[in-house]
């Protein structure tokens, strides 16, 4: 898999990375909101460390009518992470303050929607856009605290259900979905399916289905008083990385870039720019063409 790295150091804890891997069901994924994104050059998304991190057969379970959400934060008890640490190797004298820092990210807070509402608010995007039957789904939601005020979010996936699991399932045909999301308000920021890489080479850009497509799976997501205001195909050399990229912009100033697959041209990623598409996505797709 293609993966767009970029590397953030955030105090006492780790150095992680962000990674966009377009159809990797399953994984992370860069959040490309314009609002942060544009004014910080960074965007954090942070993948644990294996081996600092307790066991996640402790999180919660809860099972919905459709999927069942399993809440990773959960596992992050004080006495889990103290135990871990102390496995670890790590001074007595500061298990209570890294214990304290790794729960500050990695658990939500008062003002924090929870995993069961951000796998509602991920499954609502993913019926309406996706057109996803997640139907004895598993919904994995991690929560992650960000560097800079505003950029808090979970990260769920949703994963088909299967004999050995969800990867036997998605190799029989069935999609694996991620969707990042505001963890206070519950605005989507990314949200992915899998898909086939061959699906969208040699692709003919002048189709105008391809913006028509766009255009529909967006407007689903409107709200009245908001319209789409230009429809245009950019980024065209990054089709392998997102599908074929089509931006729409919206009269309220935002946008969403939706990248679409297949000879049905089904959108496998979406991307919401809140403060309009600052190029960013561009730029990620050509440095990781020269890496």
């Amino acid at each position: 898999m293609n993966k767009l790295k970029t590397t953030v150091k955030k105090a006492g804890v780790f150095v992680a990375a962000a990674a966009l891997i377009a159809g990797g069901g399953g994984t992370m994924y860069i959040l490309l909101s314009g609002e942060t994104f544009a004014q910080t050059g960074v965007q954090v998304v942070q993948q644990p460390k294996r081996d600092v991190l307790p066991e996640t057969k402790a999180a919660a379970t809860e099972v919905k009518a459709e999927y069942t959400v399993i809440d990773q934060s959960a596992a992050y008890t004080t006495d889990k992470l103290k135990e871990t640490l102390t496995a670890k190797g790590a001074p007595t004298a500061e298990l209570e303050s890294r214990a304290a820092e790794l729960q500050s990210t990695y658990v939500p807070g008062e003002k924090d929607i929870t995993a069961e509402q951000a796998a509602a608010y991920g499954a609502g995007l993913l019926k309406k856009t996706f057109a996803a039957d997640l139907n004895g789904y598993t919904a994995r939601a991690g929560f992650l605290k960000g560097s800079v005020p505003g950029t808090d979010t979970w990260s769920v996936t949703f994963e088909p259900a299967g004999p050995s699991g969800g990867a036997a399932a998605e190799a029989s045909g069935a999609k694996s979905y991620s969707v990042y999301l505001n963890s206070v308000n519950g605005k989507i920021i990314n949200a992915s399916s899998s898909y086939d890489r061959n699906a969208v080479k040699n692709a003919d850009l002048n189709d105008p289905a391809w913006k028509e497509k766009a255009k529909q799976a967006v407007t689903a997501l409107l709200p009245t008083n908001v319209t789409i205001t230009s429809v245009k195909i950019t980024a065209a050399d990054g089709v392998d990385k997102i599908g074929v990229p089509v931006l729409c912009e919206l009269s309220d100033g935002s946008a969403y870039m939706a990248g679409l697959a297949g000879d049905n041209k089904e959108i496998v990623n979406l991307y919401y720019f809140q403060t309009g598409y600052d190029g960013s996505l561009d730029r990620t797709i050509n440095k990781q063409k020269q890496m």
